[in-house]
């Protein structure tokens, strides 16, 4: 049964339900009180089953799903990439005990400067490794600039998104964590999805987690020969975040902060409801995570609770963070005979989640009305009110 049959049968249960109502009623005046009795009967028999929660069953666990949050057609046309295809961000906090896991990753990315505009946004300490840190990125050929704002002494992403966008002119823009390296992969992947002219989009993908047994992991082939025996992480940590000159929202988003949980799933979840393309370029794109004796989990420690939850704070208790799951993501990159082919993901393991929120908006939509202004056209996209109204969700 596909959606427009379900309709159907749908309205004639309701239909039938309504005459046998109006049955009931329309029998008061009769002179046949078994007939008045059985009519009623039948009315309230009908009225319990619904009220009892049949109804209800039959419409949240068997219907289809509606037309949700879906994206735009995607249009495909081989073209030349411009010479700078990508301007790319980072920030550190300054350790020392990290200090060479950040020179590989100002090492790993300046060997794209050619092709790729970087930028590092300098802590404000002021301490011998911060100063480090900031004279090795400028030597390297990095565009050293400070943090444009702070919440609660940690960089603001949306922020440095916007600068970005407003110092450089490139089709891409993306922040990466500052512990992760890269391959050829990015730029071989960014030149395939350019090739489809997504207007706005938002880029994400796995790492995946390389101990680092040596000082000097720079090169692409290197950071290649290292990830070889690695594993995925989880589907629920992304370390990255690319889109395009102005193709996400980033104006209307809550002042998240880096290296805190929580804000990674949040966007991912509103850039679908918002219709915006979430593509997934796992399968095409090695983004090397560095681990240390720390571990995967090295920006949990060293943090108070209140510290870690800063971000989880800026969104309603009602967010499901597993609606912003790399796997929900509509479209994925694939290598197919050496080509980056973009692909609708045409089984969806997200899609019963989003349609439950048209029976509890709570899921997502008061996390957007509390914290997030609904700016008018931006880029041509529906604002945040637009898409709940299209959801039903309102």
């Amino acid at each position: 049964m596909n959606y427009a049959q379900f309709a159907v049968f749908r309205d004639m249960l309701r239909r039938a339900y309504t005459r046998i109502e109006e049955g009931c009623f329309g029998v008061i005046s009769a002179t046949s009180l078994t007939t008045k009795l059985i009519t009623c009967f039948t009315a309230l028999c009908v009225y319990m089953i619904i009220n009892s929660g049949v109804y209800l069953y039959v419409l949240v666990l068997f219907e289809p799903p509606p037309p949700g949050p879906t994206a735009a057609p995607i249009f495909h046309s081989i073209r030349d990439p411009p010479s700078i295809l990508l301007t790319l961000f980072t920030t550190l906090h300054p350790s020392e005990a990290k200090l060479a896991l950040h020179h590989n990753t100002l090492r790993n990315w300046a060997q794209y400067r050619d092709r790729v505009h970087l930028i590092y946004y300098a802590d404000a300490t002021d301490d011998a490794v911060a100063r480090n840190i900031s004279e090795t990125a400028s030597q390297l050929g990095w565009n050293v600039r400070p943090v444009p704002k702070y919440h609660k002494n940690v960089p603001v992403l949306r922020h440095m998104f916007i600068e970005a966008q407003n110092i450089s002119q490139t089709p891409y823009y993306g922040y990466a964590n500052g512990d992760i390296l890269f391959t050829n992969t990015l730029l071989d992947t960014l030149s395939g999805v350019y090739d489809y002219r997504l207007k706005n989009v938002l880029m994400v993908g796995r790492r995946t987690n390389v101990y680092v047994s040596k000082k000097d992991l720079v090169t692409s082939s290197s950071v290649t020969m290292q990830a070889r025996n690695a594993s995925l992480f989880m589907t629920n940590a992304q370390d990255y975040f690319i889109t395009t000159s102005h193709g996400f929202p980033w104006e209307t988003i809550p002042n998240f902060i880096v290296g805190r949980i929580g804000y990674d799933n949040w966007l991912v979840a509103s850039a679908i409801l918002r219709q915006i393309p979430v593509v997934d370029l796992t399968n095409t794109l090695l983004a090397v995570h560095q681990t240390d004796a720390f571990g995967n989990f090295a920006g949990h420690y060293n943090k108070t609770k209140v510290e870690l939850h800063t971000n989880l704070r800026m969104v309603s208790k009602f967010f499901k963070y597993g609606l912003g799951h790399t796997k929900c993501a509509q479209f994925y990159t694939e290598n197919s005979a050496g080509v980056v082919e973009l692909k609708s993901r045409k089984r969806n393991v997200c899609e019963r989640s989003y349609r439950l929120m048209r029976v509890n908006p709570n899921f997502f939509v008061d996390s957007i009305r509390e914290y997030i202004s609904p700016s008018p056209d931006i880029n041509s996209e529906p604002t945040i009110g637009e898409s709940v109204t299209t959801m039903n969700m309102s």
